[in-house]
């Protein structure tokens, strides 16, 4: 099984990464609903990082290393990341993409299993399973 096989579409396929000039994704990606961390709600997940949009003003920059911790899951889930892009998108709105860091076996098998869990519960919930 491939990195880009790690999340499942909708459909239960695995998501291919677009294959435009510009684009720099290396796995599929899952949209996540009700899934929190430390610097606010996941937008979407892949196999190698995070996307966050927030309402409130990050406190790190492009470049930073930070601990990523899922507040509202199971356990304790908690990784290293690289904050890839912080982007202020309109007022009271900003987006950070972070990169997974040292990612381990056990916590990539968490992620894996915290993203398949929401993306179940959302297709449950609008009836696209």
């Amino acid at each position: 099984m491939t990195d880009s096989m790690l999340f499942p579409s909708d459909n239960g396929e695995a998501k291919q990464a677009p294959e435009s000039a510009g684009e720099k994704r290396r796995h599929g990606r899952l949209r996540c609903h009700l899934l929190e961390t430390n610097l606010g709600p996941v937008f979407d997940i892949s196999a190698s990082g995070v996307r966050i949009v927030t309402k409130k003003k990050p406190h790190v920059k492009s470049g930073d290393i930070c601990i990523l911790r899922f507040v509202n899951v199971p356990g304790d889930v908690e990784v290293r990341a690289k904050v890839i892009r912080s982007t202020k998108l309109r007022m009271r709105q900003y987006e950070l993409a972070l990169e997974f860091d040292a990612l381990t076996p056990s916590l990539g098998t968490a992620i894996r299993s915290i993203a398949q869990a929401s993306a179940k519960w959302q297709a449950d919930r609008t009836g696209t399973a």
